[in-house]
């Protein structure tokens, strides 16, 4: 009869910490990584240092879910960041300060959540502000990088017609007529319709 008492009570102790744990993994982390996120996105009146300050404070919290969807938007914010850069009469040290910034942070979470992100989609919006970055500071290795990136994915997804758009642009940035004609013609195979 003790026994079973005690069996008992071990059984609904385990219960009560394995919802304690549960409610905490899948309520409260994911919950304390929307409230960073929605801070990250309360941009009026904060500086682009304290914008991408915010982004890093939300990235290196921890949830089991929401950080490759984080990470996708710091890739979209810095390139709508970037367009929004060259409409602005900033000096160009301070531009080139800024997109530098940017940069780092972007390569940083880049290179560490990768592993986990499912599908292209991230890589593309990466690649495509290592472009953008690359176009305003005239930085090679930031397109070199774009350049690698995208070879990958495209090794990994060879019938992505938006990688293969992407790196297409890549080759005309560097005048590569041999690889420009070699990517069109694939992107033909694949897609006659469109007009490249």
């Amino acid at each position: 009869m003790l026994k079973n008492i005690i069996l008992k009570w071990f059984v609904v102790y385990c219960l009560i910490i394995l919802t304690a744990l549960s409610m905490y993994y899948t309520i409260y982390l994911p919950l304390q990584k929307n409230m960073l996120i929605m801070n990250v996105l309360e941009v009026n009146g904060k500086t682009p240092k304290q914008v991408f300050n915010n982004f890093e404070t939300a990235l290196k919290f921890y949830s089991p879910v929401g950080q490759s969807e984080l990470d996708q938007q710091l890739f979209a914010f810095s390139k709508d960041f970037l367009d929004w850069l060259k409409t602005e009469d900033i000096d160009e040290l301070e531009q080139k300060r800024n997109i530098e910034i940017i940069s780092e942070l972007a390569l940083k979470w880049f290179d560490r959540d990768r592993p986990q992100f499912a599908g292209v989609k991230n890589a593309y919006i990466f690649s495509e502000m290592l472009i953008e970055a690359s176009k305003i500071t005239n930085n090679k290795e930031l397109l070199e990088r774009a350049e690698k990136i995208l070879d990958e994915e495209i090794a990994s997804s060879p019938t992505r017609i938006e990688l293969l758009l992407k790196r297409l642009s890549i080759a005309e940035i560097k005048k590569d007529d041999v690889l420009i004609k070699k990517i069109k013609t694939r992107i033909l195979k694949l897609r006659p319709d469109l007009l490249i």
